[in-house]
C-alpha cells in the first residue's frame, strides 16, 4: 500500500519535471516572430524581412497615416471625456468620438476606391461604393415593441 502513493509521487514530479523542460525549452529560429517595428516608427523606415514574400500594399503608408491620426484624435477625445464625466458634456464627446471613426472608416473605403479605379478592377469598385452607400444610409428606424399594458392592481 506504502508503494502505490510513493510511484504516485514519483509520476507527479517526473510529469513536472518534464513539462518544466518543455515550457523553458528555447524555440527554434524557424518558429520566431521577426521584430517587430515600434509603433511610432514610420512606415517606409519599417524593414520586411527577407523571408517575407506577400506583396506589399501600397496604400498601406496612406492608410497607416490616416490610422494614426485617428488615433491621437480618439485620445485627444477620451482624455477629454474623462475630464467631463458626470457633465452634460459628456454625449457631445461620444458624438464627437463616434464621428472621428466613422470619418476614417470613409477615408480609406474612398482611398482604397480610388485605387480600385486605377487598378480597373470593378468587383473591388462594387464593393466599396455598396460600402459607402451602407454608411451614408441612414440607421434603420426602430421597431415597435409590443409590450402586456400592467393591470391596475400591479400599478402603484
Amino acid at each position: 500500500m506504502r508503494t502505490r502513493p510513493l510511484a504516485l509521487l514519483l509520476a507527479g514530479a517526473l510529469l513536472a519535471l518534464a513539462a518544466g523542460t518543455v515550457l523553458a525549452a528555447p524555440t527554434p529560429a524557424s518558429r520566431t516572430n521577426p521584430p517587430v517595428p515600434p509603433a511610432d516608427a514610420h512606415p517606409a523606415q519599417a524593414t520586411v524581412p527577407a523571408t517575407h514574400t506577400a506583396p506589399v500594399n501600397p496604400l498601406m503608408p496612406q492608410i497607416d497615416a490616416l490610422l494614426a491620426q485617428e488615433r491621437q484624435q480618439l485620445a485627444d477625445l477620451t482624455a477629454q471625456l474623462r475630464q467631463a464625466a458626470g457633465t452634460d458634456r459628456v454625449p457631445e464627446l461620444q458624438r464627437r468620438i463616434t464621428e472621428v471613426k466613422k470619418g476614417t472608416e470613409r477615408s480609406i473605403l474612398e482611398l482604397q476606391l480610388a485605387h480600385a479605379r486605377e487598378t480597373g478592377n470593378t468587383a473591388a469598385v462594387q464593393s466599396l461604393e455598396r460600402s459607402l452607400a451602407a454608411l451614408d444610409a441612414p440607421p434603420p428606424a426602430p421597431r415597435p415593441v409590443e409590450r402586456a399594458i400592467p393591470s391596475p392592481r400591479h400599478q402603484r
